[in-house]
Formats: structure tokens, sequence, C-alpha cells
């Protein structure tokens, strides 16, 4: 009687697994034909999750094949690579898929081996250094061959600032990297006002000066041609109307211009003290000049 149940026990937990066995089939035949869908239609996330979930349910090793392109194709190649390398060692020589393999694997150690880093600029002769190893001097033309991943990049030369730069390399990609040392102790560029007469007030100065004598050139003109006027009509007349018109407008034009330009330049900041000879305006009640001073 004691073999009997044995027996039966044994009969039941045969046909248990074998029932279980069918389901987990079922559903790994399921999940392979939704991944391959999805995988045709460039969903290649979703038919990754369908194809993992077959092989945990029925790990065949056409279903390695199949997550290695998939992988790929999303650019995970070092994940790739080792998926196709677990395919070909599950399935080996005799599984139609295995030439294709092989050539997948060589084809992917070769993309990430050329993983690297392209320096451009630089001051000629600066040291740089990746991951704190010194790794050579530059110009560097080549790629610098790096395995893929996130790396800290200096670059160091006697009288420029430290250059400090973390990149991250996608495998079997080479990216390039601009590298820009500023020389210690540069100042801005000088402006064109600095170490001279500041530009607009000079100018301002300078044509409200030439208006004036122009002004004063017209009423010279309009006094001579008023005195050769033999009367309130006539040539001479009108020639001296319209010179004293002009210089009535020259010279207070002029004037206020070189008077706004005598301000502008006070107003200017000032400049640090430098050895020669500079000018520097000069107003006071009732006068106005330029005052020539020296320092040595």
């Amino acid at each position: 009687m004691r073999s009997l149940a044995t027996a039966g026990l044994l009969a039941w937990i045969v046909i248990a697994y074998a029932s279980t066995s069918s389901a987990q089939e079922d559903d790994a035949r399921r999940l392979f034909a939704e991944g391959q869908e999805a995988y045709a239609a460039g969903r290649y996330e979703e038919a990754i999750a369908a194809w993992e979930g077959a092989y945990e349910r029925d790990p065949r090793a056409l279903l390695l094949f199949n997550l290695g392109q998939a992988q790929e194709r999303l650019g995970r190649l070092e994940l790739s690579l080792t998926t196709f390398e677990r395919f070909a060692e599950a399935a080996g020589p005799e599984h139609p898929q295995y030439a294709r393999a092989t050539a997948k694997i060589a084809a992917l150690r070769a993309r990430i081996e050329s993983t690297g880093l392209i320096l451009q600029g630089g001051p000629e002769g600066a040291r740089f250094f990746v991951d704190d190893e010194a790794r050579g001097l530059l110009p560097r033309p080549d790629p610098l061959l790096l395995v893929p991943g996130q790396h800290e990049v200096r670059v160091e030369a006697e009288g420029h600032e430290v250059f400090r730069s973390v990149i991250s390399i996608p495998a079997g990609e080479q990216i390039s990297l601009e590298v820009r040392m500023e020389a210690r102790g540069a100042s801005p560029e000088a402006s064109p006002q600095q170490g001279g007469v500041p530009l607009v007030p000079l100018s301002l100065m300078i044509g409200g000066g030439a208006l004036a004598a122009a002004g004063g050139v017209m009423g010279i003109l309009a006094l001579s041609s008023a005195n050769a006027a033999t009367g309130a009509e006539g040539g001479d007349a009108d020639s001296a109307r319209t010179f004293a018109l002009l210089s009535d407008i020259l010279i207070p034009v002029g004037a206020a211009s070189a008077a706004l330009g005598l301000i502008l330049w006070m107003l200017d900041d000032p400049q640090p003290e430098r050895e020669g000879l500079s000018l520097s305006p000069q107003l006071g009640p009732g006068h106005a000049g330029l005052i020539l001073d020296g320092r040595f």
C-alpha cells in the first residue's frame, strides 16, 4: 500500500510539473512573439523586456542572440558583446546563428576598442592627464583610446590656468574636447580709450572747436560784406546776411559741442597714474582750460 501511495505521489508531481512547464512554454512563446513584433517596429526596449521574460521561462540560446541584436541597436555595445558571448557559449558551433554571433563579437570588440577622446587646442607642450594619469603632451592629433564611460581630463601648462573637464564617452564613439586655457594674470583687452584721451569727448571738443572757428570766419566775412554793401539791398548785403546767419548758428553749436566733450572727459573713469605727460581739463568760476601734467 505504501508503494502505491508513493507511486501516486510521484505521478502527481510529474503531471503538475508537466502542466507548469507547458504553461511556462506557452508564456515564453507569447513573449517571444511580442518581442519579435516590437523589434520589427523599432521598439527595442519593449523587445528586450519581452525576450528577457521569455528567457526566464524558457532559457533557449536563440533568445540571447535576439537580445544581443536589440541591445546593439540601442548602442549598449558592452552589454551586447556580453550577450553574444553567452549565446556562443550556450549554442555551440552547430547552431545556425553561431557564425553570425562570432562575427558580431569581433565587430563589437573592435568598436569598443576604438572608443576614444580627441583633444583640440591648448598650448603646445601642455601636459594632459586622464583620471589623474599622465597621458602625454599637446598637441595630440590622434585619438586617445579610452574605455567607455566617464573620465576626468586635466591639462596643465606653465603660465596658464589649469583646464579641467569631466566627459562621458559612449562605447564605440570618439568624443572631441576643446581645450581653452587662459594665461595667468591676463587682463581684459584694453579699450580704445585706455592709456590715452577718451575718443568720444575728444571728438566732440575738436569738432566743436572747428565749428566755432568756422562760425568766427563766417562772422568776419559777414562784417566784410556789410562794409562793402552800399545799401540794404544788393549782392554784398545778401552775402552779409547769409554769413551772419551761418555765424550765429555755427558759433553756439560749436561751443556747446566743445563744452559737452569737456564735461564728458571730466566725468570719464579715472585712469591709473602713468609716467609721462598728460592733459586734463580744468573748469572754474569764470574760466575753463587744460592742464599739462608730467609724471616721471
